[in-house]
């Protein structure tokens, strides 16, 4: 949590954003080899908010075997490839507006990436080991659960020892 709601990085959020976001969701995710390819798998463009911003904190190196993360810069700007929820690889890969633009996370462990996850992406599928990252998902607070799904849940909760050791601007990002 510290290293998701440090003050430089909330700094960037804001700026993006141009207002104080909250920190709505928070996960710790595995890849690891799979025969099959699932949802995040597969190109998509998150659409749950007109607003939304990800950090990924790498746990673990990430190399080509262990199923970097691949994103396509400028395309959360772009009109094209937002009528399916999926895309193929080869819709996305081979698209000449694309070819040039698409990044892989080849990365150390440590790095953070900050993504505006409307753009296209997908997590790729290790080969070989896994790929372990904490991510964390920046709303505005007025797209409340309540607005989606009709119900007050709770994305988080925050132990009290844990939240006290969070600076009084991180604290702010914490929906209560």
């Amino acid at each position: 949590m510290k290293a998701i709601l440090d003050s430089s990085l909330l700094e960037i959020i804001e700026n993006y954003f141009e207002f104080k976001p909250i920190l709505k969701e928070v996960y710790l995710r595995r890849n690891f080899s799979a025969q099959f390819k699932v949802m995040n798998h597969f190109w998509h463009r998150d659409k749950n908010s007109p607003f939304l911003l990800k950090a990924f904190l790498f746990i673990t190196d990430c190399n080509e075997s262990n199923g970097p993360h691949h994103y396509v810069s400028g395309s959360h700007n772009e009109d094209i490839f937002t009528k399916e929820k999926y895309y193929s690889d080869n819709d996305i890969e081979n698209n000449q507006v694309y070819k040039n633009r698409i990044h892989k996370s080849i990365v150390k462990a440590g790095t953070l990436i900050l993504e505006d996850t409307r753009g296209l992406h997908k997590a790729g599928v290790p080969i070989d080991g896994y790929r372990d990252l904490v991510f964390g998902v920046f709303m505005p607070k007025f797209l409340s659960a309540k607005n989606f799904l009709n119900t007050d849940l709770k994305y988080y909760d925050i132990e009290e020892n844990h939240l006290n050791i969070l600076s009084s601007k991180a604290k702010e990002y914490i929906d209560k």
